[in-house]
């Protein structure tokens, strides 16, 4: 690493800050950086500034009738021409501010130094010089708001915001995302080009996102036990594919998080609110997202995306340890909060009540409280029984679009619609209902009771599984129940493509004793084994 010294400077920071004047020293660091140039992101900070809203309501307007009006071109095409000209028009309006703004600040900087070294009174030189530092602090406050934007937190301190700690927060994230080292399947080396990487991702992604084919019988076996009783109403399901009201389209853009990450557009939910409450593009905006349900008709940007990978525990040379994270246009996950909306109002009682992941009025909670009870229980009868911590590999990029189908069309739902609970719902409900599998089932344990059908469970039951979206805790009584749950997982993965990692698996003693199950575990695969 090379540095050459380049310029010094004495600057004015703001007073809110840790310190008010820095000594600043610019210098040229000989590092070549290997990372690409990410994704472009507009500023959500601009949606609050007067003259970008005025000017992209002018440029909307013109947009509106030179190229929308009169267009024969299909609302899906349109709607994608919208959100480029105005990414177009956002990047040239923050590079135009973004220089003025920098400008603005040298020439504050230099006026500040000019009158310190004028001979103007005291109580004059005051005036002048608060007025021009107040200035200079506005400025600087926009650009830390960027930098916190960047950095992802806000550090306070004595109601002091540290800088310098925003940016190496930024920095922190770019290393943390940087893989500079991955192992090859293909011959066990360690490879480091960029070249290399990205052929063993590729060959990764591949072969994860390419489904083998499943098991009819597995998929029948596993899909017959969800009864007949849950199935959506005709008018439920009527419900869920009926046309969005605009007012509906516009509830859920607000309802969004003001700060998310956005695809690769750049834009995120506070710029597509100026967009849908502009009068003349709510026609547009209604067509657009009510063609997805019936026609299955989407903006081809929708059908475009980028995934950042965020590192997990493990070694990190293994891509199997990096979370991937698909960055979905927001406009996109408004039509996904949508159809969410109308589910999570119909759905509850068809799905296991030992599932709490994203049904209303469940929580987690519930599933941490029943667990502590089942310890507490076994641990005053010093009984044998075990708990499963599962692990599923990458449970939501596996599932098979034919298992998906089956599920969905079960339950009764219309063809467009996913809702991943119910997809896992089918293994809750095998593994709850088993007449072979026992579970813990302690003498004064008081389970809820469904008030709802078609879940109606007596006050006393042995508890065989909890659920929270696809982490899994399975309460098992002697290996029988291990067997019996090892059919059902298996019978599982033929079906849907899942996947179980039994390495990962960790197993734990809910008494505290039980010496006998670690090598009767083992011979199943799962290794982990922990006395609570």
């Amino acid at each position: 690493m090379v540095i050459n010294y380049v310029d010094a400077d004495v600057e004015f920071l703001n007073p809110h800050w840790p310190d008010n004047i820095l000594l600043q020293v610019t210098c040229k660091v000989g590092f070549v950086d290997n990372t690409g140039p990410g994704l472009w992101h507009a500023n959500p900070i601009y949606t609050s500034n007067k003259g970008y809203r005025q000017r992209l309501d002018f440029m909307l307007m013109r947009l509106y009738y030179q190229e929308i009006a009169n267009s024969i071109l299909p609302p899906q095409d349109l709607w994608d021409l919208v959100k480029l000209k105005v990414k177009q028009f956002t990047k040239s309006f923050g590079k135009h501010y973004g220089d003025w703004r920098k400008q603005q600040i040298l020439a504050l900087q230099r006026k500040r130094q000019h009158l310190l070294r004028s001979s103007f009174p005291p109580a004059l030189l005051a005036t002048h010089l608060l007025r021009v530092e107040q200035q200079i602090q506005a400025l600087q406050q926009k650009v830390t708001s960027i930098t916190i934007l960047k950095a992802e937190r806000t550090y306070r301190e004595r109601g002091e915001m540290d800088t310098g700690y925003l940016k190496l927060s930024a920095m922190a994230r770019v290393v943390q995302r940087s893989i500079t080292r991955l192992w090859d399947p293909d011959n066990g080396d360690i490879c480091s080009s960029r070249t290399q990487m990205l052929d063993v991702t590729q060959k990764f992604y591949t072969k994860l996102h390419s489904p083998e084919p499943v098991c009819s019988s597995a998929l029948d076996t596993m899909v017959s036990n969800i009864p007949s009783s849950c199935r959506l109403s005709k008018d439920d399901s009527e419900f869920i594919a009926s046309s969005f009201l605009l007012d509906e389209i516009l509830d859920q853009t607000s309802r969004s998080p003001k700060i998310s990450s956005p695809g690769t557009d750049g834009l995120s939910y506070a710029f597509l609110k100026l967009i849908f409450k502009h009068p003349k593009y709510s026609d547009l905006i209604g067509r657009v997202y009510n063609d997805a349900i019936p026609s299955s008709l989407f903006p081809q940007s929708w059908l475009q995306t980028c995934v950042c990978l965020l590192s997990k525990k493990g070694d990190l040379t293994r891509l199997q340890n990096w979370r991937p994270i698909t960055l979905i246009k927001c406009d996109a996950k408004i039509f996904t909060r949508l159809l969410n909306a109308r589910m999570v109002t119909i759905i509850p009682p068809l799905i296991s009540p030992w599932q709490t992941g994203f049904m209303k009025e469940r929580f987690i909670a519930d599933n941490g409280a029943l667990a502590q009870i089942v310890i507490e229980q076994a641990s005053l009868r010093n009984s044998d029984e075990i708990g499963l911590l599962c692990d599923q590999e990458k449970v939501y990029n596996r599932v098979h679009p034919t298992y998906l189908q089956a599920v969905l069309n079960r339950y009764g739902f219309p063809n467009n619609p996913l809702l991943f609970t119910l997809v896992l719902d089918p293994l809750v409900k095998n593994i709850s209902d088993s007449p072979v599998i026992r579970g813990f089932g302690p003498p004064s344990l008081s389970l809820p009771i469904m008030r709802d059908p078609p879940y109606i469970l007596s006050a006393i039951q042995p508890l065989k599984d909890l659920a929270y979206a696809d982490d899994l805790i399975l309460f098992l009584r002697d290996p029988t129940d291990l067997e019996a749950t090892q059919q059902i997982i298996r019978c599982n993965n033929l079906a849907s493509n899942a996947k179980m990692n039994f390495d990962k698996t960790i197993a734990f003693s809910v008494s505290g004793l039980s010496p006998h199950w670690p090598p009767v575990l083992a011979s199943h695969g799962i290794t982990k084994w922990r006395n609570r």
